[in-house]
């Protein structure tokens, strides 16, 4: 890649730093969600409507399942009785609830579920300090990538929803840190490392598979095709290209094989879902705290305005932050071709982010013309209608990429 993109850190990740790093995520993870810290056993994280004991029951199922021969964890007897239900989807979306099992086996799936949310939330910050770390060869500046990648104010909304699947996103910098260092030096065996990263991501939801590791492939692969073209197609880039897509087939066709034949069987009618509206990012939202934000408590009139543009907390919130802000424009001001491709990534996902109308102040957007009146109508309307796309009706789980490219312009500030 570039230099001026992409320098190969000359800062030793020394263990040291490493532990101290790690040790400050975590306990900035126990202080985001306390008290839970000391009601790991007797407490869920999250609001009680939200999707908490979902995700801790299906920790619960896919322990009973591991250490039941009889048992599939796609395979649920005890729904639809006598019947049963079989949802090889659930295959899809298990990759951080595996994780908690360890924790299930010692001390139970509630206890498990919330360890799983902190660490979740500690290891974002540690892997996109690394991600920091390797861009800009700067300790400060990749802490600060830590922290807005961390915390950031959709991840805990989604976190007060009991979304793990939103919340244990820490595989994702790895990809983009492992992608990076292979379009550098591409080999077969870089590859095959990119395709067990991209595994990772993918086993954890598959929005993440639309979302995000398409974007960012094609946004990575772009730009270092136009800074080493003509001969780009050398037989270590073809190696490292088909090592990632083998690894990634190989692991993962098995997992998402039974799914498209079911749906191109028409067994998934049911998956089409209605609400893309009211689950798309309103563009006051960028700008707007969420309603319960202490600071908003000083002005009524603004916290009513974030109630009506933030009306759900865990999908709509797209608060950037003042300071990551300033620290971005700081970042383009100072080399903006360097980070132009990022900066396009960004602005295509927040627009996508949108949904298929424009919203704003909590509100539809009409144009006028003539006596007839028409919704804004967004790039996102188009992909609503393609394969599996329908199936989402979350086009503000955009705004991980997002923020993600702003951890990314604020460790370049």
């Amino acid at each position: 890649m570039n230099n001026r993109l992409h320098r190969r850190s000359t800062t030793k990740h020394s263990t040291q730093t490493t532990l101290l790093v790690s040790a400050c995520m975590f306990i900035l993870a126990c202080l985001a969600t306390y008290p839970l810290v000391i009601n790991l056993d007797n407490a869920l994280i999250g609001h009680p409507k939200g999707d908490s004991f979902e995700m801790m029951w299906l920790i619960w199922w896919l322990k009973k399942a591991a250490f039941n021969p009889a048992l599939s964890a796609a395979t649920i007897p005890l729904l639809f009785h006598p019947h049963g239900l079989t949802l090889p989807l659930i295959n899809t979306q298990i990759g951080a609830h595996i994780l908690a099992l360890p924790f299930a086996a010692a001390f139970g799936a509630v206890p498990a579920y919330n360890i799983t949310m902190i660490m979740s939330l500690a290891l974002s910050g540690v892997t996109a300090y690394f991600l920091g770390l390797n861009l800009t060869g700067n300790k400060l500046a990749s802490i600060v990538c830590g922290l807005v990648w961390a915390f950031f104010p959709n991840k805990m909304g989604h976190a007060l929803s009991g979304h793990l699947y939103q919340v244990a996103v820490f595989w994702i910098p790895l990809y983009v840190l492992c992608l990076l260092r292979a379009l550098d030096r591409p080999t077969l065996r870089s590859g095959m490392v990119v395709g067990v990263f991209a595994v990772l991501v993918a086993s954890v939801h598959l929005v993440h598979v639309v979302y995000f590791l398409l974007p960012v492939t094609m946004l990575l692969v772009v730009m270092d095709w136009q800074q080493k073209k003509p001969n780009y197609w050398s037989r270590n880039r073809v190696a490292l290209f088909g090592g990632a897509l083998a690894v990634f087939s190989v692991l993962l066709g098995p997992v998402y094989l039974p799914v498209v034949v079911k749906a191109v069987g028409g067994e998934m009618e049911y998956m089409p879902a209605t609400g893309l509206v009211g689950f798309s990012v309103d563009l006051m939202s960028f700008v707007l705290p969420a309603p319960n934000n202490p600071v908003l408590r000083l002005f009524p009139a603004l916290r009513d305005l974030s109630g009506a543009v933030n009306i759900t907390y865990s999908e709509s919130i797209a608060y950037l932050g003042i300071v990551p802000i300033i620290l971005a424009f700081m970042a383009i001001y100072r080399n903006y071709r360097a980070l132009s491709g990022w900066l396009v990534l960004g602005a295509t996902t927040m627009v996508l982010s949108l949904g298929p109308l424009l919203k704003v102040g909590g509100r539809v957007v009409e144009a006028q013309i003539d006596n007839i009146s028409s919704p804004i109508v967004l790039p996102y309307a188009v992909l609503a209608n393609l394969p599996f796309f329908e199936w989402s009706r979350t086009p503000a789980r955009l705004h991980s990429t997002t923020h993600l490219v702003l951890a990314i312009l604020v460790a370049y500030g």
